[in-house]
């Protein structure tokens, strides 16, 4: 179990990370409903703290899923269909190394399978639209977002560029998805950041490696 000192600095990292976040989530307010990404709600409810660059990343990339009111019903493989609030799939992260997560959102009868893969330094996040097998993908450079100076289980504090990966998260994942423009007035260059995106193409659907 995360320890009560851990606990500590993530609720104190939080409320540095909440100011980074507040002007770039309320320019999205239709997309996420003006909700700071629940990073700490998240790292509270892991059993292990992340231990790892990647870990920080994925659970970082949930936490503005979540913001955005998508629903964790579970992983890409299982057929759960229950809300999990702040909590993580059990086997999100598998031994075979993709993270796996399942969600919906209240303005879409549509489920999408959301699939993280290390490759070199960055982290490939796949989403299928398990309905039109629609993708919107977006590549993330771990040493872009995270802070060498840190460890991954020092939780909030261990992320650098919040705002530059929220905005990312919600220009190439979010807003195509919800068909909302793509604009990111304010926000990084997804390429300087380290992201790419290919979204909205038919492609068969990824089987579980």
């Amino acid at each position: 179990a995360i320890t009560a000192g851990v606990r500590t600095n993530f609720i104190q990292a939080k409320r540095r990370t909440d100011l980074i976040i507040s002007s770039s989530m309320s320019s999205q307010a239709s997309a996420s409903s003006n909700t700071a990404p629940p990073f700490v709600e998240v790292y509270s409810s892991l059993n292990t703290p992340p231990r790892t660059q990647a870990d920080a990343i994925v659970l970082a990339v949930h936490s503005i899923l979540l913001a955005a009111q998508f629903q964790c019903v579970g992983t890409a493989e299982d057929e759960n269909t229950e809300d999990l609030g702040f909590r993580i799939p059990e086997q999100w992260k598998p031994a075979g190394g993709m993270y796996s997560f399942r969600y919906t959102h209240p303005v879409h009868e549509h489920q999408f399978a959301v699939k993280c893969l290390l490759m070199g330094g960055k982290l490939v996040i796949n989403v299928l639209d398990m309905t039109t097998d629609d993708t919107y993908s977006l590549d993330l450079s771990l040493q872009e977002y995270t802070d060498g100076s840190r460890q991954p289980a020092d939780g909030v504090s261990y992320l650098r560029r919040v705002s530059d990966l929220n905005n990312s998260v919600l220009k190439n994942i979010i807003a195509p998805i919800l068909g909302m423009p793509s604009n990111n007035d304010g926000g990084s260059d997804d390429q300087g950041a380290g992201g790419s995106v290919s979204s909205g193409q038919s492609h068969p659907r990824p089987q579980p490696p």
